[in-house]
């Protein structure tokens, strides 16, 4: 697989992301908690009147102890119940016999909330009976309701809002990334004196320009040096290749003897022998430069 047409991932939207799963996990987190303080509120709320209302029946029906009928009491906790359109009562008799009633038995019991507790009745009604305060809850539901999609609606808008500024504070975060690659890419190898200057760009980026330039430095030295020992080799096999070349071209000018050529040959032996060992000779100063290690073989 080609290394270059692998997609890398990007930085930025990778932030970008990583900043909107937060903001979304954090928005949800404080409305949630908002959500759950109010509806525990409300549901205190519901407990404490349906108690009171408790506490103002018994104490209600104890010192209306001279009304000895049904329709007297029946007149006494209409009165009573007269301005709570939320609230509804049931009191009967220790025989479950109906005392009054006003309940709506159309409510459902998810938007209601009963309290059921004994109470004093005329000693004509059997003295003890059972009274059942019914608190409709229908008003709370519904405001939770409405405060769940607004705290919902809100989390999510509040997201993108968010999530969009983000997104402009990571590409601007970035920028000096960005600025450091084209600097990068103005480099040349013809100017091996230019470094990246470090003054002004963020401390996370600061180190890593300062190991950069420090890679120039090295690379600078090791083309100095590769410079001058291909100059080196150079001049090293100048003189050698000028004497072998000038032989061969003195014995091709006439017809030679047997003895002459061999001579000749014998003198351009020594001179590739020469060459020979120079050649290694460079070769062993070379490893020797990088550090690794060399063995020094001759001919």
């Amino acid at each position: 697989m080609n290394v270059s047409s692998i997609q890398a991932p990007s930085l930025r939207a990778r932030l970008s992301r990583q900043f909107a799963l937060q903001t979304m996990v954090g928005l949800s987190l404080v409305c949630g908690a908002v959500y759950l303080v109010i509806s525990l509120t409300l549901s205190a709320r519901q407990d404490d009147t349906l108690v009171k209302k408790r506490i103002a029946v018994q104490r209600l029906l104890k010192e209306g102890q001279e009304v000895h009928d049904i329709p007297g009491i029946k007149h006494l906790m209409s009165d009573f119940l007269a301005g709570h359109d939320d609230l509804s009562l049931v009191v009967r008799q220790e025989n479950r016999a109906a005392v009054f009633e006003k309940d709506d038995p159309k409510r459902p019991d998810s938007m209601s909330k009963r309290l059921s507790f004994p109470v004093q009745l005329p000693t004509e009604l059997g003295g003890a009976g059972q009274a059942e305060l019914i608190y409709d809850v229908s008003k709370d539901e519904s405001l939770l309701s409405r405060l769940w999609w607004t705290l919902l609606t809100a989390s999510i808008l509040g997201t993108f809002a968010v999530s969009a500024t983000g997104f402009v504070l990571v590409k601007r975060g970035l920028a000096p990334l960005n600025a450091l690659a084209r600097r990068t890419s103005e480099l040349d190898a013809s100017r091996l004196d230019q470094r990246l200057d470090a003054a002004g760009q963020p401390e996370e980026v600061q180190s890593l320009l300062l190991q950069f330039n420090a890679l120039l430095d090295r690379l600078q030295v090791a083309y100095q040096q590769m410079g001058a020992f291909n100059a080196d080799v150079a001049h090293e096999l100048n003189n050698p290749l000028s004497i072998l070349i000038g032989s061969c071209e003195v014995a091709l000018r006439r017809p030679r003897s047997a003895a002459e050529l061999h001579d000749t040959l014998s003198s351009n032996l020594e001179e590739l022998r020469r060459i020979a060992t120079i050649v290694a000779d460079m070769l062993f100063l070379s490893s020797a430069e990088r550090g690794t290690p060399a063995r020094r073989s001759f001919p």
